[in-house]
């Protein structure tokens, strides 16, 4: 259904910005601002979502440094 195309879509998005940033990472906010520059105006709560459920495929590693997702 469509609102699983979104979300598909938005992981394949996070996925191309980490493929594309230096050292392959970046954070939250950095994540949140380019999924919106991409046509995805989402909360912290769902990109979280998100970035759990790729972690879980083992596509990517979440790492906290000082309360901060990176």
């Amino acid at each position: 259904d469509f609102a699983e195309h979104l979300a598909q879509d938005r992981r394949l998005v996070v996925l191309r910005v980490l493929l594309e940033s230096a050292a392959f990472t970046a954070n939250e906010y950095i994540l949140q601002s380019m999924l919106e520059r991409l046509g995805h105006a989402v909360s912290g709560d769902r990109l979280r979502t998100d970035l759990a459920w790729l972690v879980e495929q083992g596509l990517i590693a979440v790492d906290k440094v000082a309360s901060v997702e990176a």
